[in-house]
């Protein structure tokens, strides 16, 4: 996979390869040796001048080098940013984190000074970060790598896990002290992401590799952990599951989970035979069984044109929506966004793109794509950096945070920064390598990395513009025939729209279900729907679209399915 260029103090491979901690890549050594010409026509005029100093915040944790490799966002504003660092108290990379409050200051309520490091097995043996998730109770629980020594002092590479307290302590109930080696017993894991499930279960993909003898021999893999850290028995075998997909090595690198518990792992393998990659999807039933009535026997693939990677995978009205990036060709200047739509079966949804796939340019394909989200409403977030040029006296070039935005259908979203790109320089002459970006309520985006050449955490957050959306808190609701249901729609409002929202529904009529009210005008937050399921109704599922306008003709949409028994 593609990677950024690590520093030797920065990050480690010990047999299980991360994909931010791959060799170096041929598109960063392009970026490094050519003056883009776009970045002068993009600037950072969406950044947040409420946070940090114009909109960016740099930390330097131990004098050594830092990177911020994942986010979580905080119910209350705060922000966690956790990566890698070279800790010099015990010579060696450390997972790393620092809490930020809302305005970007530092929360020293946190760790120490704000704070946090851990070294898994001591001195010399490093450790490094894949993933970080937030839970309910404000737990944080963190996935990647760490060495330890052998009975006859060999390094050895092990998949690990760590929960903090809110206070940034390790947690003592999960795992040994707080710690947990979570490898397979069958096989090499190498754990790229990290979620919560709505029963408190800790969830992580990767790859696994059955077959040390063949490195890249690796299947999308599945792990499921209790509150205590233990494995969950009752998922898969012993609590992992390994999924193969056809003609070459596959890799889970994001999931999500779908309302009704069921799992939908994403990856985008490579096929050994043509070079091209495709989107792959796999769903799961609770029990970590395949869910057959999900594309073929549970999996789904797409092809792409060339070489890609998948960096984003959500539920967005009932459809699943992936995104990531594709190299065509074999010059890396050709490197494009991507993306696919699908129904709930997984079937390609042919209203988005041809085939199913949309594809867009990518800092006109001389960007470095490493990160992805997709908003609520379907829009695309992605990030990564782009080639600048150095001063005159120094020459050269450097790297620079890149941003991008595109609309629901795959297009440039032309409206953010300028003409959909925003880039954001944070050290003169040195590079700043963007890594890991997240959405906050309010639509505002952090994008974070590491600047001054890989030494200081950098998180940088841009505002978004007026614009509203439309939830529900339940995608389905049950309802018997003769009586009324009732459920809120949320009217979410974004970067200071305050306006009226008109809101109607789809016809009901052909399966005798009245919806009240049936149009409304609204600046409140929430609307109260109420469903007459009259006594005729035909029962099973119906979906009813609600569609919101404001006074300039925008719209946005939400579906709810109502099941009537």
């Amino acid at each position: 996979m593609l990677g950024y260029i690590p520093k030797a103090k920065k990050t480690f491979s010990s047999g299980v390869t991360n994909a931010r901690c791959a060799i170096v890549s041929i598109l960063t050594i392009f970026l490094l040796c050519v003056v883009v010409i776009i970045h002068g026509s993009a600037q950072s005029s969406q950044l947040d001048p409420s946070f940090g100093s114009g909109g960016k915040v740099t930390t330097d944790l131990f004098g050594g080098t830092d990177s911020v490799l994942a986010l979580a966002l905080q119910p209350d504003g705060k922000i966690v940013a956790a990566g890698v660092s070279f800790d010099p108290s015990v010579a060696a990379s450390v997972i790393a984190m620092v809490r930020y409050n809302a305005d970007g200051s530092i929360d020293s309520s946190f760790g120490n000074a704000g704070k946090v490091s851990t070294n898994f097995f001591g001195q010399r043996l490093r450790s490094s970060l894949a993933a970080i998730t937030l839970q309910p109770d404000s737990k944080i629980v963190a996935v990647g790598f760490a060495e330890a020594l052998t009975a006859d002092l060999k390094r050895v590479g092990h998949a690990v896990a760590a929960r903090y307290s809110p206070a940034g302590s390790l947690d003592t109930s999960f795992g040994d002290g707080g710690k947990l080696i979570i490898d397979f017993p069958v096989a090499i894991f190498s754990p790229n992401a990290v979620g919560i499930q709505q029963d408190g279960k800790i969830l992580i993909a990767g790859q696994a590799n059955p077959d040390p003898a063949a490195p890249g021999n690796t299947v999308g893999a599945l792990e499921r952990l209790n509150s205590d850290g233990s494995l969950d028995a009752s998922f898969g075998s012993g609590g992992m599951v390994m999924t193969a997909f056809p003609n070459g090595p596959s890799s889970f690198s994001k999931f999500t989970i779908q309302q009704d518990g069921l799992i939908i792992a994403a990856g985008a393998p490579q096929d050994t035979r043509t070079g091209a990659s495709s989107f792959a999807l796999a769903r799961y039933k609770a029990d970590g069984n395949l869910d057959p009535s999900f594309g073929s026997g549970g999996l789904v693939t797409t092809a792409l044109a060339g070489f890609g990677e998948l960096k984003a995978v959500a539920v967005v009205e009932n459809k699943i929506v992936v995104a990531g990036f594709v190299i065509t060709g074999t010059d890396p200047r050709s490197i494009s966004f991507a993306a696919a739509r699908y129904n709930g079966d997984g079937s390609v949804d042919p209203g988005f793109g041809p085939g199913g796939i949309a594809t867009a340019d990518f800092f006109e394909g001389a960007g470095h794509l490493t990160s992805g989200a997709i908003r609520s409403d379907g829009k695309f977030i992605m990030g990564g950096f782009v080639g600048a040029p150095k001063s005159q006296a120094k020459g050269g070039t450097s790297l620079d945070f890149a941003l991008q935005r595109y609309n629901a259908d795959g297009s440039v979203d032309t409206s953010f920064g300028s003409a959909g790109k925003v880039i954001t320089e944070f050290s003169d002459d040195e590079n700043d390598e963007m890594f890991t970006l997240a959405i906050q309520p309010d639509r505002k985006i952090i994008a974070a990395g590491a600047t001054s050449g890989g030494d200081d955490f950098a998180l940088a957050r841009y505002q978004t513009d007026p614009d509203f959306d439309l939830s529900f808190a339940q995608s389905t609701v049950n309802v018997d025939r003769g009586t009324v249901a009732r459920t809120s729609l949320q009217l979410g409002r974004f970067g200071g729209f305050a306006g009226n929202i008109t809101v109607s529904h789809s016809d009901t009529s052909g399966f005798n279900v009245r919806v009240k009210p049936d149009s409304v005008v609204t600046a409140d937050p929430s609307v109260i729907v109420k469903f007459k399921v009259k006594p005729n109704a035909p029962t099973g599922p119906h979906q009813i679209v609600f569609t919101g306008q404001d006074d300039s003709g925008q719209k946005h949409s939400a579906a709810i399915t109502i099941v009537v028994r």
